[in-house]
C-alpha cells in the first residue's frame, strides 16, 4: 500500500510538471497545508505569539525541537529543574490528534466548545462522538483569502 501511494505521488508530480510545461503556470496544490506568505502575514496579526514559530504554518511533530518541547512544558507548569527527566508528545497532524484532544476535553468534563472555521472536516463529528457540542465560529474572508 505504501509503495502504491508513493507511485501515486510520483504520478501527481508528473502531471503537475506536464501542466506547467503546457500552460507556463504551476497548478495549485489543493492538498498542500502550507499557506501563502500573504495569508500567513495577515492571520499572524490576529494572534499573540512568539517570533520563533508561526501559529499559522503547518508544523509537523517530528520538526519540533527539544527547546520548543521544553518551552511548552514550562508553559504548562513543569519546573525547569526536572525538564531533563520529562518529555511531551506531540501527536501527528491528523485524526489521531483530533481524537486525543476530544478525549482530553471529555476527561475535563467539557460539554460545549467553540470551533473556529474553516476547520478540519472530522473535528465536529469526533467531538459529537465524545458528547461534546460544537458552536461554529466562522472567520470572515477578505478578498477571497
Amino acid at each position: 500500500m505504501y509503495i502504491e501511494r508513493l507511485n501515486n505521488i510520483e504520478s501527481i508530480i508528473s502531471l503537475q510538471n506536464d501542466f506547467y510545461k503546457t500552460h507556463s503556470i504551476a497548478p495549485i496544490n489543493v492538498s498542500n497545508w502550507t499557506v501563502s506568505k500573504e495569508f500567513r502575514d495577515a492571520m499572524e496579526h490576529c494572534f499573540r505569539h512568539s517570533n520563533d514559530i508561526s501559529p499559522i504554518d503547518y508544523l509537523y511533530s517530528y520538526n519540533i525541537s527539544r527547546n520548543m518541547k521544553d518551552s511548552v512544558m514550562e508553559t504548562l507548569g513543569v519546573e525547569k529543574s526536572i525538564l531533563t527527566r520529562k518529555t511531551c508528545i506531540f501527536f501527528p497532524n491528523n485524526s489521531l490528534s483530533i481524537v486525543n484532544v476530544c478525549n482530553m476535553l471529555q476527561k475535563m468534563k467539557r460539554k460545549n466548545v467553540g470551533l473556529l472555521y474553516p476547520a478540519y472536516f472530522s473535528i465536529e463529528s469526533c467531538m459529537n462522538t465524545y458528547g461534546i457540542t460544537c458552536t461554529p465560529i466562522y472567520t470572515k474572508r477578505i478578498n477571497g483569502t
